[in-house]
This record gives structure tokens, C-alpha cells and sequence, in this order.
């Protein structure tokens, strides 16, 4: 019988040590969000809140031990620009 791979507890335990040695956050839980073109999604057409031409980001949301500590905090690029980077930890961190 083989054993089932929890891919997304594995990509959290590699967010989680990422956040911890790179940003001194100690997390809990983390997840990673879509950057705005992943989203699909330029801000808004009248008044441009939200969007941004030169600065593609994207979210990882962690939170803490305690009640209220929580946040997110920004990479450069999309998701998919930041993987080979999360590789190592997710390796690493498993």
C-alpha cells in the first residue's frame, strides 16, 4: 500500500520555514495567494486602486501563536517565479 503525499502540508512546512530564516516570522500556518495577473485582475478600471504596471507581487499569509498575529507578506512575481525558490525550503523542511 503506498502512502498518500499531502502536497499541501508539505508546500505550508516549506512556507513556514521560508517565513521563519528570511523574514524572522515564526508561523503557525502559511499559504501562498495569486499575485494580480494570476488573478487575472488589474485593479480597478476607473480609478486604478489595486493595480499595479511595474510591480507584480504576490501574498503569503501566515499566521502566529498568538490570537492576533497574523499578516502577509509580499514576494516579487507571480507564484510561479517563486518556486524554485520554495523548492529548497519545501525540501528542506520535510
Amino acid at each position: 500500500m503506498s502512502e498518500t503525499i499531502d502536497y499541501e502540508r508539505k508546500i505550508e512546512r516549506g512556507l513556514i520555514l521560508w517565513l521563519r530564516e528570511k523574514k524572522d516570522i515564526t508561523a503557525v500556518t502559511a499559504s501562498i495567494g495569486e499575485s494580480e495577473a494570476e488573478e487575472g485582475w488589474g485593479g480597478c478600471d476607473t480609478c486604478g486602486y489595486g493595480g499595479s504596471d511595474s510591480t507584480i507581487e504576490t501574498p503569503i499569509y501566515y499566521r502566529g501563536e498568538g490570537r492576533y498575529d497574523s499578516g502577509t507578506v509580499y514576494v516579487d512575481g507571480t507564484s510561479i517565479n517563486f518556486l524554485p525558490t520554495l523548492l529548497e525550503y519545501i525540501d528542506r523542511a520535510n
